[in-house]
């Protein structure tokens, strides 16, 4: 499931309970659920351990842990 903003919903041409694909440099989720949810425009949330695809090998310098929190993704119609 991918949570998102409803009005990004809407400007994407998709609904709730429709099906997208979640991509980046790192990896692919596809057919994922839509979920409208109150999160701030243009951001998306998903589940762990199902989104690790999408987390790059690159830690933080100080704290040795990945930037899992802010991940850059483009999001299509499956």
């Amino acid at each position: 499931m991918v949570m998102m903003n409803p009005d990004d919903i809407t400007e994407m041409g998709v609904a709730e309970g429709d099906h997208v694909n979640i991509v980046n440099q790192t990896g692919r989720m596809t057919e994922v659920v839509v979920k409208g949810y109150d999160i701030t425009p243009g951001n998306v949330a998903t589940f762990f351990p199902e989104a690790n695809v999408l987390i790059p090998n690159v830690v933080d310098e100080q704290s040795k842990t990945p930037g899992f929190k802010s991940v850059a993704v483009k999001i299509s119609k499956a």
